[in-house]
Formats: C-alpha cells, sequence, structure tokens
C-alpha cells in the first residue's frame, strides 16, 4: 500500500503546476483579446489621428480631381476660415476627403452656396445625411450653420453611410443686386446717299428729244420710269442716261430706295411745245406712189393750214378736209371734193392722188421736200415746197 500512499504526497504539486499553466493560458488571452479589440476600433472607427477636433487647413491651390471624373466646381477650394469635423465615433457612417487638393464645404448642395470651409485631403468626419440626388454628403460641423456643411460626393470615401436620411437642400441664397454699367454704344459711321436726276432739255418741241440722267450712290435701288407706269418695269443701275421722246409734256420720276428701306422720289418734268412744221405751208407734188409724176400740164398742190385744215387742189377739183399732225404722225381727211367733170386721165389722177392723201400716216420734211408714207412705210407722197 506504499504506492498508494506516495501518489496521495504527489497530488498537490500536480494540482498546483495545473493552475499555474491556467493562469499563464488567460493571461495569454487577455493579451490577444486587448490586441484584437485595439486593431478592430483601429479599422471600423474612421474616427480622426487625434481625440481633439482639428482645424481644417485651407489650401490656396486648385483640386485636381480623380482621373475617372471630371472635376465639377468643388475641385476648386476657395480659401475660407478653417471648417471643424469632430472625430466619428466607431461604427458611425463616415466620410474620408480623397481628393489631393482638398474639397470645398458649402452651406448648401451646389455651386450657388457659399463656401464656408475646406477639408483637406485624408480628413474624416461624421456623415448625417445626403441630398436628394445622392450628389451631395452631410456632415457634421459644428461652426457651420446649422452644424452642416455639405461636401461633394465624388471627393468623399463613404463608409456606413447606406442609411442617412435625406436632407432638404437649404434655400438658395439670393443673389445681390450688381449693377451692371450700360454699355456705350460706338455711334456707326453712315454713309451719306447721293441723288441726283437731271435732264439736258426741259422744254422741247414736239418731236424733239432730251436725254435723261442719273447718279446715285449709297444706295439698295434705283428705278427711273414715266410718272405714273409701274416702276418695277423700268430698273436703272446707279449712273446711267436714258433718250425720251415725249409727244407731249411728261413728267419722269426716279424712286430711290435707301439702306433703312425708306424711299426717296426725284422728279424731272419734259415740256413738250405742240408745233406743227406744217402749219402754213404750201407744197407741189413732185411723185405719187413712189415715181409716178403728175400728168404733163397738171399742176397738184397741198396747202396746210394753222387752223388744222388742209386745201389741196386735185389737178381738176378741189380738195378740202381736216389734219392733225402729232410729231411725225399725220392723219388727213376725209376730203371733200368739188364736181367739176375732167378728162379722164385727170380724174383718175385726182382720185389717186385724194386716196393717197388720206392713206398718210407719217411725214417727214426732208430739206425743200416733204414726204408722207402710208401705215406699211411706203412712200405715197413726194413734194416741193412752194410757200
Amino acid at each position: 500500500m506504499e504506492p498508494q500512499d506516495e501518489n496521495k504526497k504527489n497530488n498537490p504539486n500536480t494540482l498546483l503546476y495545473i493552475l499555474i499553466g491556467l493562469v499563464v493560458v488567460l493571461i495569454i488571452v487577455g493579451v490577444v483579446a486587448i490586441i484584437a479589440a485595439f486593431m478592430l476600433r483601429s479599422d471600423q472607427g474612421g474616427e480622426m489621428t487625434d481625440a481633439t477636433p482639428t482645424a481644417v487647413v485651407m489650401p490656396t491651390q486648385e483640386l485636381t480631381a480623380q482621373p475617372t471624373q471630371p472635376a465639377p466646381s468643388e475641385s476648386s477650394p476657395t480659401p475660407n476660415r478653417p471648417i471643424v469635423l469632430p472625430t466619428a465615433e466607431p461604427q458611425t457612417p463616415t466620410g474620408e476627403v480623397t481628393a489631393r487638393n482638398g474639397v470645398n464645404v458649402r452651406t448648401g448642395p451646389g455651386d450657388v452656396y457659399p463656401v464656408i470651409g475646406v477639408a483637406p485631403f485624408g480628413t474624416q468626419g461624421r456623415i448625417t445625411g445626403r441630398s436628394v440626388d445622392g450628389l451631395w454628403w452631410v456632415v457634421f460641423a459644428p461652426n457651420a450653420p446649422n452644424a452642416q456643411g455639405w461636401v461633394s460626393a465624388q471627393f468623399i470615401n463613404a463608409t456606413n453611410a447606406n442609411n442617412v436620411p435625406v436632407i432638404p437642400a437649404p434655400p438658395t441664397p439670393t443673389p445681390s443686386n450688381t449693377v451692371t454699367p450700360t454699355p456705350t454704344m460706338t455711334p456707326q459711321v453712315t454713309a451719306t446717299p447721293s441723288i441726283s436726276f437731271t435732264a439736258d432739255r426741259t422744254v422741247i418741241n414736239q418731236g424733239e428729244c432730251t436725254t435723261l440722267r442719273w447718279q446715285v450712290a449709297n444706295i439698295q435701288a434705283v428705278w427711273v420710269y414715266p410718272l405714273g407706269e409701274p416702276y418695277q418695269n423700268f430698273p436703272a443701275t446707279g449712273e446711267g442716261s436714258r433718250e425720251v421722246c415725249p409727244t407731249e409734256t411728261t413728267t419722269y420720276e426716279m424712286r430711290v430706295l435707301l439702306p433703312d428701306q425708306s424711299v426717296v422720289l426725284r422728279q424731272v418734268t419734259i415740256q413738250v411745245n405742240v408745233t406743227n412744221p406744217l402749219s402754213n405751208s404750201n407744197w407741189r407734188l413732185a411723185s405719187m406712189n413712189g415715181g409716178t409724176v403728175p400728168v404733163a400740164g397738171s399742176v397738184l398742190t397741198a396747202f396746210f393750214g394753222a387752223d388744222g385744215t388742209m386745201n389741196a387742189n386735185g389737178g381738176c377739183n378741189q380738195l378740202n378736209g381736216p389734219y392733225t399732225v402729232n410729231g411725225s404722225n399725220i392723219s388727213i381727211g376725209p376730203l371733200a371734193s368739188t364736181q367739176i367733170a375732167c378728162s379722164e386721165e385727170l380724174m383718175q389722177q385726182e382720185n389717186a392722188y385724194r386716196i393717197a392723201l388720206q392713206a398718210a400716216a407719217t411725214f417727214q420734211i426732208s430739206g425743200s421736200q416733204l414726204i408722207i408714207r402710208n401705215a406699211g412705210g411706203q412712200e405715197v407722197l413726194r413734194f416741193d415746197r412752194i410757200g
């Protein structure tokens, strides 16, 4: 039974060793737990390096946006007073600035809201909400209006922020009235239109001609036409001339369209003296119908009175009747005749003479001769002047 007694003696020492081992294990587990807790807090807390709030430094250089996104106005921080973003508690919605040059903190979600400060690169803070469109985060900033600052979401790395509430945007700031100077208009130098409209002769005799002349500058269009006619049918160039032969007194008008769409009119009146070159002239027939001469011993004459009456000797009977002259146009008849009977040859000649006179359409005085033509332009009578 001795061995049993020996075992009984060794039992207290064994228990002591077991207790010491348990204590060592507990110490090791505690140290590991403390280290794990410290590391977990560092990974999930998202808090700033110092426990005490740190003032935000405002860089003066322009912000460079992330390569995959265009840089909005928030990428150009405006120097302003510092913004303090308190350290976020663990497991709270947190945001970290990812823009290298920092990000502007504004009073609302948009460029129209003023900048109240700048959060430098790497700054962390507590996210308290987001904009309706999700493009802006609301961060807790004690020294900002309503303790809220708004930052562009594209320059923030957000953590645990999926369930933050939507915060309505504050009223848009009313811009101050800026007096816009009234621009001074530079006077435009406009060339003065030049207009001239004349005639070589403004008084002519019937059958004569004259020339209209015009010269215009700094205008849009010009027309020269007899007054009363459609002006569109008579376009003209800026400088020109035109011969006119009115048979009665006529007014010619020049219509000028100016650059400002106004119209200027100029007029020239050509006075035509109605004269009758045949008035009180006496003529003796030289040939008839292009070559026939009077019967030997017969004399055929024509006298054109100033009263518009023509008296003629047909070689046997006296012929008389009215006549009219208009320029180079002439109309004779109808002619009456005395009823004297003569030889057949003279009667035939007289009848042909009367027919030719009444067929007269135009006349021409060439030297001492009077030439009368019919409507077809054929010569029917040729006279020599006798008085």
